[in-house]
C-alpha cells in the first residue's frame, strides 16, 4: 500500500470540499471495484449532495450512526483520550501548533500501542497529513 493511504486527515474545517478531497484520497487507496463502508454522524456536510455524488460514483457507502448514538462509531473512543491527554485545558496560539501537540500524543499512543499488552494494540496506527 501506498504511504499516502497509511496517513490520516486533519483539517482546520470540515467543509465539502475538505471532505470531498479527504474521500478522494481514501478511494485512491483500493481498487474501484473493492466497496468502501464509511462511518459517519449525521452532520449535514456528511450528507451534502456533492458528497453523495461523489461517493455514489467512486463505490463507498456512507453508513451514518443512528442520530445521539456516536458512541456506535469506533473512533468515538479515540476522542476522549486525545483530549484528556492533548487538548483538554490548552489555549494553542496557533492551529499549527494544536496540530503538533494532536501529533506528539499520536507518536505516543502509537509507540505504547506496539506493546503487547496496550489496550490499542488491535487498531492500526494513526498518523497524521499536513496540508
Amino acid at each position: 500500500m501506498h504511504a499516502d493511504c497509511l496517513v490520516g486527515e486533519v483539517r482546520k474545517r470540515k467543509t465539502v470540499d475538505d471532505l470531498l478531497a479527504v474521500f478522494a484520497r481514501l478511494r485512491a487507496c483500493y481498487p474501484l471495484v473493492v466497496r468502501l463502508y464509511v462511518v459517519m454522524d449525521n452532520l449535514n456536510t456528511h450528507k451534502n449532495v456533492r458528497l453523495k455524488a461523489f461517493m455514489a460514483g467512486h463505490n463507498i457507502e456512507p453508513v451514518y450512526t443512528p442520530t445521539y448514538a456516536s458512541w456506535l462509531n469506533a473512533i468515538e473512543s479515540h476522542f476522549a483520550p486525545l483530549k484528556k491527554f492533548a487538548i483538554g485545558g490548552t489555549d494553542d496560539p496557533s492551529h499549527e501548533y494544536r496540530r503538533w501537540r494532536i501529533a506528539r500524543y499520536l507518536t505516543w499512543r502509537n509507540r505504547d500501542k506496539g506493546t503487547s499488552r496496550a489496550a490499542l494494540a488491535k487498531f492500526s496506527r494513526v498518523k497524521l497529513y499536513q496540508h
